[in-house]
């Protein structure tokens, strides 16, 4: 009868030290799971508040010059080719902090 307890004892004691294994998979993933939930929540909070906000404002003139939306496909070799050409304004230290796409 012992034996028979001391073997459930010792087969309930492998389930349980088994068990942090098979918990910490599911566990990393509902973390990361919540996590994009909240950067999803908080996203949607972000639209929600820019479209409550109506339609923006006309860009207001620099300088005494337009401003002026072009689609980044259009303007990356402009500001590439000025770049090589060593234009000291798209070399600013501001300008390359900004990620080069495409």
């Amino acid at each position: 009868m012992i034996e028979a307890l001391e073997a459930r004892e010792v087969a309930a004691r492998g389930r349980a030290d088994r068990l942090p294994e098979r918990i910490a998979g599911p566990s990393e993933e509902l973390s990361q799971v919540e996590a994009e939930l909240s950067r999803l929540r908080i996203t949607r909070e972000t639209v929600d508040e820019v479209l409550s906000e109506g339609p923006a404002a006309a860009p207001t003139p620099v300088g005494g010059v337009e401003a002026a939306v072009v689609p980044l496909a259009d303007l990356a070799p402009v500001l590439l080719a000025a770049e090589a050409a060593g234009d000291a304004t798209v070399t600013s230290p501001a300008l390359r902090c900004t990620p080069r796409w495409g």
